[in-house]
C-alpha cells in the first residue's frame, strides 16, 4: 500500500480520495499514516483511490501533477505562501481544485475513518434523484477570490465580500450549536485561519458532525481527556468512571459516527489537543491491548448495523444576504 500510495496514481473514475502533507507522506505524523492506511483498507474493495498530494516537485504526487495552476493562488504556485498555517491553507486551496477537477472527496490526514465512503454519502450522491448538491465549485471559487494578494491569511476576513459578517464576529452560533471548542483567539482570527467565512450553508453541520467523541465527552480539556481514555486498557477495573467513559467513547464512534476528526489546534485553543499530543507521543494512538487499539481494528473489521448516516439540517440563518458569489 505505502509503495503504491508513494506512486504517481492516474485518475481514472471519480472515486478519489485525496488529501495533502506539504512535506510529502513520509513526512506525516505515525498516526495520520496509520489513518491513510485504514482509507485503503476500507474503501479500496469497493473502488476508491487514495492520494496524498505534496509539494515537494519532484515528487510523484506533487500537487501540479494532479492539477492546473490556473486553479491555484499564486502564493501557492510560486511558494510565495508564509506563516504558521501554510500547510492547511494549501489544503484548502487543492481541496477544491481537486474535486473541481477530477472529482471525489478531500480528507484530511488526520481523519480516523469508520465508515466507508460508499455507505456515508457516495451512492447517494451518484443518485439521479437525489436532492443533494455539490457546493465544491462555489466554495473553491471564492476561496481563491478572497486569497489574491495574499501570501497568509492575515486580512482575508477584511475583504469587501465579508463586510456583512463584520458585525457578527462572536462565537455565540457555533455555541447555541453546542460546538464549545475552548479558543485561545478572537473570533476574528479563528474565522480567517480556518475559512469559516465563505457562505457554505452545511459547512457548520458537516464539521460539528465529524466531532462524535467531542459530543461525547464534551469539548473542555478535551484533547488531554481523550487521550487518557484511548490510552485506557481494555483489562482495566471496569468499575472505574474512566473505564465506563473510555467504553462509551469508542463504542459510540464505531456504532454511530461515520468519522472522528482528530485536530492539532494549531495554537487557536486552549490546551492542547488530541492531534498535537499523538505527534509528541507516537504509538499512543494504538498501543496494544487499549481501547485506541480496538477503535483501529474496530475501524476496519468492524461494519456499522445502521443502513444510513443521520442527516442533520443547518439551521437558517436569521439574517440572510441575495447576492452573486463574488457580489460585494
Amino acid at each position: 500500500m505505502l509503495k503504491r500510495l508513494r506512486s504517481y496514481q492516474a485518475v481514472t473514475s471519480e472515486k478519489n480520495l485525496w488529501s495533502f502533507w506539504d512535506s510529502g507522506l513520509d513526512k506525516t505524523p505515525d498516526w495520520c499514516r496509520r489513518n491513510i492506511l485504514s482509507w485503503i483498507r476500507i474503501n479500496s474493495p469497493s473502488g476508491w483511490t487514495v492520494r496524498v498530494l505534496d509539494t515537494v516537485p519532484d515528487s510523484p504526487n506533487y500537487a501540479l501533477n494532479y492539477v492546473s495552476p490556473e486553479m491555484l493562488p499564486q502564493a501557492f504556485v510560486n511558494g510565495t505562501m508564509d506563516g504558521p498555517y501554510v500547510g492547511p491553507h494549501s489544503a484548502d486551496f487543492l481541496r477544491g481544485a481537486c474535486l473541481y477537477t477530477h472529482g471525489g472527496i478531500f480528507m484530511d490526514v488526520g481523519i480516523v475513518l469508520i465508515r466507508e465512503w460508499d455507505r456515508v454519502c457516495w451512492s447517494q450522491l451518484q443518485d439521479p434523484n437525489s436532492p443533494f448538491q455539490v457546493a465544491v465549485p462555489w466554495m473553491h471559487d471564492l476561496f481563491v477570490h478572497v486569497w489574491k494578494g495574499h501570501d497568509n491569511y492575515k486580512g482575508l476576513i477584511d475583504n469587501a465580500l465579508f463586510a456583512p459578517l463584520q458585525e457578527s464576529l462572536i462565537f455565540d452560533d457555533t455555541r447555541a450549536s453546542s460546538f464549545h471548542w475552548q479558543f485561545s483567539v478572537d473570533a476574528k482570527v479563528v474565522m480567517e485561519l480556518l475559512d469559516k467565512a465563505h457562505p457554505d450553508p452545511g459547512r457548520s453541520t458537516r464539521e460539528l458532525g465529524s466531532w462524535g467523541a467531542e459530543a461525547t465527552i464534551g469539548f473542555k480539556d478535551f484533547g488531554q481527556r481523550a487521550s487518557d481514555l484511548l490510552a485506557l486498557r481494555l483489562d482495566s477495573d471496569p468499575k472505574t468512571p474512566e473505564y465506563a467513559e473510555a467504553h462509551e467513547l469508542t463504542w459510540h464512534l464505531l456504532s454511530q459516527c461515520s468519522m472522528q476528526k482528530v485536530t492539532n489546534g494549531k495554537g487557536t485553543t486552549k490546551g492542547l489537543q488530541l492531534g498535537y499530543i499523538w505527534d509528541h507521543n507516537p504509538g499512543m494512538d494504538s498501543e496494544p491491548g487499549t481501547y485506541g487499539e480496538l477503535l483501529g481494528y474496530g475501524t476496519e473489521h468492524f461494519e456499522q448495523m445502521r443502513s444510513e448516516i443521520r442527516c442533520v439540517k443547518a439551521p437558517r440563518p436569521a439574517k440572510t444576504f441575495k447576492k452573486g458569489l463574488l457580489e460585494p
